[in-house]
């Protein structure tokens, strides 16, 4: 899926976003440290930044914007890891059933 095998955090922006509960639940998905950057337009100043980046012919965008830009976020969000062990346990349980269903996964 294109994801590096650890992620340290994540930026959440949008709708969801404002939620706790939201932010906790991906926090504890993807076991990294969940934080929203406060700039409330932070969709189209990402798109900019990527844009910056493919216009100076960067090799690896994230590093790239890494260097030259790092967005104030509020507090961060740390995973749980008793509630990450069971999304874990929970999608475990549906790829089984999917497999028994469909055939595959």
């Amino acid at each position: 899926h294109g994801l590096p095998d650890r992620i340290d955090e994540v930026r959440l922006v949008g709708g969801g976003a404002r939620s706790p509960l939201w932010r906790q639940t991906v926090a504890n998905a993807f076991g990294a440290r969940v934080a929203c950057p406060l700039e409330p337009e932070s969709a189209a100043l990402g798109a900019a930044l990527q844009a910056a980046a493919v216009d100076a012919g960067a090799a690896d965008l994230g590093a790239w914007i890494a260097e030259r830009h790092d967005a104030p976020t509020s507090a961060a969000i740390e995973p749980n890891a008793e509630d990450a062990a069971r999304l874990d346990r929970a999608f475990a349980l549906y790829l089984e059933r999917a497999e028994a269903l469909f055939g595959q996964r």
